[in-house]
């Protein structure tokens, strides 16, 4: 494909890429993210990627990457990388709040609130940080 924009394909917005679905001239290859593969998919957009199964292996990935880029059964993409999430503990911080490290066999979600809560009141420091949509997730769980 040749696409008249100077900005490569694989880093056209999923706005842009959308357009260029819609001309007929849609990239080969690119990425998407959040809510863009099950649009784009609704579409008939993608490809099907057991169609091509014997020039591309899928055996060899992880169940759940593979999972993340199935749309109703039907693989349409495969993930570029994942994250795996992590606390930190800062053994000082803790020793700071009067407070023992959390036993990492039997650590709680309520532990951590309590323990950041105690840190943000005995200490400088904030308590916790980064909470966001992806450790959102991790907590529901």
């Amino acid at each position: 494909m040749t696409h008249p924009s100077p900005t490569p394909p694989r880093t056209l917005p999923a706005t842009a890429a959308l357009g260029a679905v819609a001309d007929g001239d849609a990239p080969d290859v690119f990425t998407l993210g959040g809510a863009y593969p099950g649009e784009y998919a609704d579409r008939g957009a993608l490809l099907d990627l057991e169609t091509v199964s014997e020039t591309l292996d899928m055996s060899t990935l992880d169940d759940g990457a593979l999972e993340n880029g199935q749309i109703d059964g039907t693989q349409y993409a495969l993930s570029t990388g994942s994250n795996a999430l992590a606390v930190l503990v800062n053994p000082a911080l803790f020793e700071e709040a009067g407070l023992e490290l959390p036993d990492p066999q039997s650590r709680t979600w309520d532990g951590f609130q309590e323990s950041s809560t105690q840190i943000a009141a005995n200490t400088d420091a904030y308590g916790a940080d980064g909470f966001d949509h992806d450790t959102a997730e991790v907590f529901a769980r």
